[in-house]
């Protein structure tokens, strides 16, 4: 219902941009012509197209020196997305353990760096394939899921966060410790009703939905993104003619991370 009911009420699609701004209003302030940036417009969308027009006010930013637009690009969804569950819905601490069920995905690498950073020990959940990946963006521990039944892992942690909607809630609740949080960034109406229903009596805390775009917070996470404590994962890059091919990859399961298209 908010993207449209029957077909997406913007039918051009994406929601991060990087790019030079080509022009601006005469009352926008902070911003010139040539100015490199990057942003998102949300569930505005837009993005996949040689120009999009955005508020000087929403999450838009100047693209941070040595950072490649192709990054910049990858860069707003997946953080966003992470820092509004882990610090602001979940409250996450230094010290704390960490569960990312699809810690390979666009989310799940933002959510496993953002988290290390913020000092918590993070396990990543993800094929086998992408397990040194997983590690490599700060993961103290792996699980392949292909190996591992989660319904009979025997972890628990302070957040559990589905980061593509495939863990099960009862198995995100079960995985979750008394008094922690689980988090899921997909969830259909069975998935709310038993949401409304684990207020009574599970002692853990659940939230879902779609994360917002503030520019303070992209402002905070550009910081980090250009002293190198974020460094977006891209696996492909697409030119705008091969926008179905794109797409076809994206939701092929393959992926890694990011997928990037590019216009000349």
């Amino acid at each position: 219902m908010a993207l449209g009911f029957a077909r997406p009420r913007n039918p051009v699609l994406g929601v991060d941009f990087s790019g030079v701004v080509e022009a601006v209003g005469p009352k926008v302030e902070g911003f010139e012509v040539g100015d490199p940036v990057l942003g998102s417009t949300g569930i505005r969308m837009g993005c996949h197209a040689e120009f999009v027009r955005v508020p000087a006010r929403s999450a838009i930013v100047r693209k941070p020196e040595g950072i490649s637009y192709e990054s910049a690009a990858a860069f707003p969804f997946g953080y966003l997305t992470a820092l509004s569950f882990l610090r602001d819905q979940a409250k996450l601490r230094s010290g704390q353990s960490v569960l990312v069920y699809g810690a390979s995905g666009a989310v799940g690498a933002a959510s496993v760096q953002l988290a290390s950073s913020m000092g918590a020990t993070v396990t990543g959940v993800c094929s086998g394939r992408n397990s040194e990946l997983v590690r490599s963006l700060g993961a103290a521990n792996v699980v392949d899921y292909q190996t591992q039944d989660m319904s009979r892992f025997e972890g628990r942690y302070d957040v559990v966060f589905d980061t593509v909607g495939k863990l099960g809630f009862e198995n995100g609740m079960n995985l979750t410790k008394r008094g922690g949080t689980f988090l899921l960034t997909v969830a259909g109406i069975p998935d709310y009703l038993k949401i409304g229903r684990s207020k009574f009596g599970s002692g853990r805390r659940v939230s879902a939905g779609m994360a917002g775009e503030k520019k303070a917070d992209l402002e905070y996470l550009a910081n980090l993104l250009s002293s190198g404590v974020l460094k977006p994962v891209i696996d492909r890059c697409f030119p705008i003619d091969d926008i179905v091919a794109a797409y076809e990859y994206s939701e092929s399961g393959r992926k890694r991370g990011n997928v990037v298209l590019s216009i000349s």
